[in-house]
C-alpha cells in the first residue's frame, strides 16, 4: 500500500508543481499562451524522460532505498526552485532573447530536474511492486492509474484552494514536504513516526522559504491570488510617492500618488477620463477590468451622482484596491467578479460610458473582449450619445501595429465613428506606447471627445489594417500580434533606467 500512496502524492505534486510554475513566471515572463506552452512542453518532456530513465535504474537496481533518494532528490531540487528563482527569472527577462525562448529556459533551468526525477517515480514503483509475470500488465496499469488520480486531485487542490490560501513559495515548501514523506515511508519506521518526522521538515522548510521570500523582496509586498501573483512597490519620484501594482515586472497595472490619490498618474488613464466630458450629465458607466481601480475612483469623484459598475476578475484585486489603493466602495459602485465577456454578454441596462482596460500579465489584451461578437455587444449596451473606450499598448505602424489595427479594424465593423488617440505625443510611429480606441454611434461624441483631450493626445492613422482579419471569437490571434511588437519595447525598457510604464 506505501507504493500506491507515494505514486498518488507524487503524480498531485507533478501537476501542483506544473501550476505552481506558472505563478512563479507570470510577473516575469507573463501568463500568456507562451509561457503554458513552455511550461507544458518542458514538463511533459521532463515527465518522458523520467519515465525512460526510471525504468532503465529499476531494472539495473530494483530496491526501496534507491527509490527513497529518488524522492529526496526531487524534494531537494523543489526547494532549490523556489531558493533560485527570483535570480533566474530577474537574470532572465533581462537577456536579449525572444520570450518563447526566454519561457523555454526559464522552464528547464527552474522545473525540468524535480520533473525528470519525479517521472522516474512511477516505473521505479511499479518495477518494485512486480512479483507475477502473468499479472504485471495489470499492477502496471493500476499504479500508473493511481498516478493519474493523484494528478487530477493535485490539479483540482492546488488550482481551487493552494493558491488563494498560501504564496507560491510556500506552496513549493508544501510540495517538498509531500515528497520527503513519501521518501520516509520507505525507511524502516512506523507510518507514524514517519509522518512526526515529515511535518517537522515540512514545518521547517515553510518557514525557512517563507523567510527567505521576504528577505529576497526587499520591502515589495508580493500577493498570490487564484488569478495574479501581484508586487506592491513605492517609490519617490519627481517629488511625488508613488505606489505602484504589477502583475508584470516592466508595467504598472495602477499607480497611485500618496500625496494627492485623488491624481490620475498614468497619462492614458487621464486622457480615458477626459473621454467623459463628451457625455452630457453621464448616469451609467462600465468599466471592465479594475486593478487598483485609478479611473472608477476618478469618475465617482467628477460625477457623484453617476452609478458606476466595476468588472474585475479577480476579486482579490478589489481587496487589494481597497487596502493599498484609497479605493472606498459606495452605494453608487457596484462590483462583478467575473469576466468581462460573460457579464457583457447577459447585461442589457444601457451605459453612456464603456471603459475597456484588462490586460493579463503578459501585457495582452484578453482576446475574448476584442473580437466581432464583443464589439457588438458593446454596441447594444451603449447609450445613443454615449462613449466607448478601450486601451490597447501597441503602435501605429510597424511590426508592433498589428494589435491595433486587428482591433481598430474589427471596432471599424461595428461603430460608424472611431478614433484611437496616443497616450502621449509618439517619438515616431512604430513607437509602442498605450492607445486609447474610443468609439461612438454617432460623430457628435467623438468630436467632443477630441475637443476635451486636445493636442495632449494626438489621434493616430491606420496605417496596413487592410491585410489584417476582423478579429472573432473564431479566429482572434492577439497574442501572436502583441509577441511581434512587444519584445522590442520590453528589450528598450531592459536596459532603461525609465520607471515603469503603465499598461
Amino acid at each position: 500500500m506505501r507504493l500506491e500512496v507515494i505514486v498518488f502524492i507524487s503524480g498531485a505534486v507533478v501537476m501542483a508543481y506544473e501550476l505552481a510554475a506558472a505563478r512563479l513566471l507570470a510577473p516575469h515572463l507573463g501568463s500568456s499562451l507562451h509561457t503554458w506552452t513552455s511550461i507544458i512542453g518542458v514538463i511533459l518532456l521532463s515527465l518522458s524522460l523520467g519515465y525512460w530513465w526510471g525504468g532503465r535504474r529499476a531494472d539495473a537496481n530494483p530496491s526501496a532505498n534507491e527509490l527513497r533518494k529518488l524522492l529526496f532528490r526531487a524534494a531537494a531540487c523543489v526547494v532549490v526552485t523556489a531558493i533560485f528563482q527570483e535570480l533566474v527569472l530577474t537574470l532572465l527577462r533581462r537577456a536579449p532573447f525572444d520570450i518563447r525562448v526566454t519561457s523555454v529556459i526559464a522552464t528547464l533551468i527552474l522545473f525540468a530536474p524535480a520533473s525528470i526525477i519525479l517521472g522516474m517515480v512511477s516505473p521505479y514503483a511499479a518495477r518494485l511492486r512486480l512479483e507475477n509475470l502473468s499479472s504485471s500488465g495489470a499492477t502496471v496499469g493500476t499504479l500508473y492509474a493511481v498516478s493519474t488520480v493523484g494528478s487530477i486531485v493535485g490539479t483540482f487542490v492546488t488550482g481551487f484552494y493552494l493558491l488563494a490560501w498560501f504564496g507560491s513559495s510556500q506552496i513549493l515548501a508544501l510540495l517538498a514536504g509531500c515528497l520527503l514523506f513519501c521518501g520516509l515511508l520507505l525507511m524502516p519506521l512506523s507510518s507514524l513516526s514517519a509522518f512526526a518526522i515529515a511535518c517537522i521538515s515540512s514545518l521547517g522548510l515553510y518557514v525557512g522559504l517563507d523567510r527567505y521570500t521576504q528577505i529576497m523582496s526587499g520591502g515589495r509586498i508580493d500577493i498570490d491570488t487564484v488569478y495574479n501573483r501581484i508586487w506592491i512597490v513605492e517609490e519617490e519620484q519627481d517629488g511625488r510617492r508613488l505606489r505602484h501594482l504589477h502583475t508584470h515586472a516592466f508595467t504598472s497595472q495602477s499607480v497611485v500618488n500618496l500625496d494627492n490619490p485623488d491624481e490620475l498618474v498614468l497619462p492614458y488613464a487621464r486622457l480615458m477620463a477626459a473621454a467623459a466630458q463628451a457625455v452630457s450629465r453621464p448616469q451609467r458607466a462600465l468599466v471592465i477590468g479594475g486593478a487598483g481601480c485609478s479611473l472608477p475612483r476618478a469618475l465617482r469623484a467628477r460625477y457623484p451622482e453617476m452609478q458606476v459598475d466595476v468588472v474585475e476578475i479577480d476579486p482579490a484585486m478589489t481587496e487589494v484596491a481597497q487596502k493599498y489603493f484609497f479605493l472606498q466602495a459606495d452605494a453608487q459602485m457596484g462590483f462583478y467578479h467575473e469576466d468581462g465577456r460573460t457579464f457583457i454578454n447577459r447585461e442589457h441596462a444601457p451605459y453612456d460610458l464603456i471603459y475597456v482596460d484588462a490586460y493579463d500579465a503578459n501585457l495582452t489584451l484578453p482576446f475574448q473582449l476584442a473580437t466581432l461578437e464583443a464589439i457588438r455587444r458593446y454596441h447594444a449596451l451603449l447609450s445613443e450619445e454615449g462613449v466607448w473606450a478601450m486601451n490597447t499598448i501597441a503602435a501605429s505602424a510597424g511590426l508592433g501595429s498589428e494589435l491595433l489595427n486587428s482591433i481598430w479594424k474589427t471596432i471599424d465593423a461595428v461603430f460608424p465613428s472611431t478614433v484611437a488617440l496616443a497616450s502621449r505625443p509618439p517619438v515616431s510611429a512604430e513607437e509602442i506606447l498605450n492607445v486609447v480606441l474610443v468609439a461612438s454611434k454617432s460623430p457628435a461624441p467623438l468630436e467632443a471627445v477630441m475637443e476635451a483631450v486636445g493636442t495632449e493626445h494626438p489621434a493616430l492613422q491606420r496605417v496596413g489594417h487592410k491585410a489584417l482579419p476582423v478579429l472573432t471569437d473564431e479566429y482572434a490571434p492577439v497574442e501572436h500580434y502583441a509577441l511581434r511588437g512587444l519584445p522590442e519595447w520590453i528589450r528598450r525598457r531592459r536596459g532603461s533606467q525609465a520607471q515603469p510604464s503603465e499598461s
